[in-house]
C-alpha cells in the first residue's frame, strides 16, 4: 500500500475530467476517492462540463425520433462537445489527468489533447456500442479496468492495464441491524431506468415466488417506477431513488437481486448493485455473468440464477431458511470491506497515480 504523504514530499495534481454529477461512474469509481487521496498527498480536482455528458434535449424533445429533431440535435451535441474544452484546458495545470471513460459519447472528440500521462478508467464494454474507444485506448497511457473482462480487452490497445473495482463505501452502506425478525421478506432490486429491462424480464419467476411466499413483497428503488404485468401492484414498494436514500433503503432489503443477459455487455458489469447489497450484510441472488461469477466465487456470499426456475427456487430458498441469509450476508459485509471498501481501492489509486507522477 502506497505510503502516507511525507512532509519532504510534493503533493500531486490530479485533474479529473467526469461525466456529469449524478452518473454512477463519476460518483463511485472518481468523486468518493478524493478525500482518502488527499490523504496520500493526491489533489484530485474534478473538472464537470456545462451540459453534462449523457444530458438529453429537453421534454417532448428528449422523446422525439432522432431524424424529426435533427435541426436541434446537432447544435445541442457540438454545445456537449464545447463543454469539454474547459476540462481539456485546465488539464494543463496538473500533473496527470484521470479521464473517466470518453469525452462525449457519440465520437473521439479532444482525447488526444489531454494533458499527458492520461489514465483512461473504464468500467463498461464501451467499444461495443462506441468504434473511436481503440483510437483513444491506443493514445492514452494507462488503463483502469472496472473487471478483468475489460482489462483483457484494453490489453490489445495499451501496453498499462490495471484492474482496480468500483469501490462501495463500507460506512454509507452498512448492515440495518443483525439479521432483523420482521413481518415481511423484502425482494430488492435497485437500478437506474436503463436497467429496468433486466428486472422485467425476471416478472415470471418473481411472481411465481411471490404467489407462494406471503409475507413477501418486491422492493424497486430507481428513478422509475416499473411497469409490471403479472406481479399485481400491492405486492410491489416502489422508493424513487436519490442519493440520500440509496444506502437506507438497500439496507432495508431482505435479498438483493442483480438479473443480467448472458451477453458481452453484461460481462463488461463491475457488479456495483451486488457490492452494495454485499455491504449492507444481505444474501444476492444474482445472474452468474462476468464480474458476478468471480465474486460468487470468492466466498458463499448469493446465489447464481440463469433460468426462470433458478429465480424462483433461490427465493424460496432464502425465504425458508433464514440462517442461510445471515449466513452469507455476513460473508457478503466481510468480502466488501475487505476487497471493495474505499479505503482499499483509494491506496490501489494512490499507488497508480505516484507511479505516474
Amino acid at each position: 500500500m502506497p505510503a502516507r504523504l511525507q512532509p519532504s514530499e510534493a503533493r500531486i495534481k490530479v485533474s479529473a475530467i467526469t461525466a456529469d454529477a449524478i452518473t454512477p461512474s463519476s460518483r463511485f469509481r472518481v468523486r468518493q476517492h478524493t478525500q482518502a487521496l488527499a490523504d496520500y498527498g493526491i489533489d484530485v480536482t474534478e473538472h464537470l462540463p456545462l451540459i453534462g455528458k449523457n444530458a438529453t434535449l429537453p421534454g417532448f424533445l428528449g422523446r422525439a425520433r432522432p431524424a424529426a429533431v435533427v435541426p436541434i440535435l446537432a447544435p445541442f451535441i457540438a454545445a456537449k462537445v464545447l463543454a469539454r474544452v474547459p476540462g481539456v484546458i485546465c488539464s494543463y495545470r496538473s500533473d496527470l489527468t484521470w479521464l473517466q471513460r470518453e469525452l462525449v459519447n457519440a465520437a473521439y472528440t479532444f482525447e488526444g489533447l489531454l494533458k499527458r500521462p492520461v489514465i483512461f478508467d473504464v468500467d463498461d464494454a464501451i467499444w461495443l456500442t462506441r468504434q473511436f474507444i481503440p483510437r483513444i485506448a491506443g493514445q492514452v497511457d494507462c488503463v483502469i479496468a472496472g473487471n478483468s473482462f475489460i482489462a483483457d480487452w484494453f490489453s490489445r490497445h495499451c501496453a498499462d492495464v490495471h484492474v482496480i473495482p468500483t469501490a462501495v463505501d463500507t460506512d454509507r452502506f452498512a448492515p440495518a441491524s443483525q439479521c432483523r425478525a420482521a413481518e415481511y421478506f423484502a425482494v430488492g432490486w435497485t437500478g437506474s431506468s436503463s436497467t429496468l429491462k433486466y428486472l422485467l424480464a425476471l416478472e415470471p419467476a418473481l411472481a411465481r415466488f411471490l404467489a407462494v411466499a406471503p409475507r413477501a413483497e418486491l422492493r424497486v428503488l430507481c428513478d422509475r417506477r416499473p411497469e409490471f404485468r403479472i406481479i399485481p401492484p400491492d405486492r410491489v414498494r416502489y422508493y424513487s431513488w436519490t442519493p440520500q436514500n440509496e444506502a437506507s433503503t438497500v439496507a432495508a432489503f431482505d435479498v438483493g437481486l442483480m438479473p443480467l443477459e448472458d451477453v458481452d455487455w453484461s460481462r463488461g458489469k463491475c457488479s456495483f448493485k451486488m457490492l452494495q447489497y454485499m455491504a449492507v450484510g444481505i444474501p444476492t441472488v444474482v445472474s452468474p455473468v462476468g464480474m458476478n461469477q468471480e465474486i460468487l466465487r470468492m466466498a458463499e456470499v448469493g446465489i447464481g440464477a440463469r433460468s426462470d426456475d433458478d429465480w424462483t427456487q433461490s427465493l424460496l430458498a432464502l425465504y425458508a431458511d433464514k440462517a442461510l441469509g445471515c449466513r452469507m450476508g455476513r460473508a457478503g459485509r466481510l468480502l466488501a470491506c475487505e476487497r471493495f471498501a474505499v479505503p482499499v481501492v483509494s491506496h490501489q489509486l494512490a499507488a497508480l497515480f505516484k507511479s505516474y507522477a
